[in-house]
């Protein structure tokens, strides 16, 4: 298909925002912490947007996942 650059599932977040920011990707699957690395490198916001990830399986319902840090403390009893 020719859809993905050569030796992807090789690289870093971080080595693949070139990618996107010399124009030879169109589109990378990342969170919003790599908004100021591609603004940092010469990207603006009408040059970035976000999209849901297309459906892959039809009939399987759309959700999404993220990370949470949290910091927990047990009660006393």
């Amino acid at each position: 298909m020719g859809a993905f650059i050569d030796d992807n599932q090789n690289k870093d977040w971080q080595q693949s925002l070139p990618f996107m920011i010399d124009g030879s990707a169109g589109a990378i699957l990342m969170g919003n912490f790599a908004v100021s690395p591609l603004r940092e490198g010469g990207l603006t916001d009408d040059q970035l947007d976000f999209h849901q990830f297309p459906a892959i399986t039809a009939g399987v319902a759309m959700a999404e996942d993220a990370p949470t840090d949290t910091f927990h403390i047990a009660a006393e009893c």
